[in-house]
């Protein structure tokens, strides 16, 4: 077994890409509630711009638009990691997939038998 061979079975050994595609999809969902978060903040600026005195207004507006910034800057992170997993699970695969056709790990031949060897000299 060469090199390339063996460090193929070290990085495929003990992975799983179902495990990784549900890191993602975990991902994917935190991405969900942040938007919804984010839609909340909106229907709150909403209610604001039409319930509170002018500068009142303009500090909760503020700290609202500070917050939906902020949540949408970490929805896109994680938008970023979940399709970083994805790729990752992919890339796993078609190792896995390579490793397979190669077959088994070659064993280490036997030490021949002394009486295999009687009349050899």
């Amino acid at each position: 077994m060469g090199p390339r061979e063996t460090e193929l079975r070290r990085a495929v050994a003990g992975g799983d890409d179902a495990a990784v595609q549900e890191t993602a999809s975990a991902w994917n969902r935190g991405r969900g509630q942040l938007t919804d978060v984010e839609l909340a903040l909106d229907t709150a600026r909403r209610y604001v711009e039409s319930n509170f005195g002018a500068e009142t207004r303009a500090a909760v507006m503020a700290a609202f638009e500070q917050a939906r910034a902020n949540v949408s800057k970490r929805a896109d992170q994680m938008q970023q990691a979940e399709q970083a997993l994805r790729v990752a699970a992919q890339h796993y695969t078609a190792a896995a997939a390579t490793l397979a056709s190669l077959g088994p790990e070659p064993t280490m031949p036997s030490a021949p038998h002394l009486a295999d060897m009687s009349g050899v000299e």
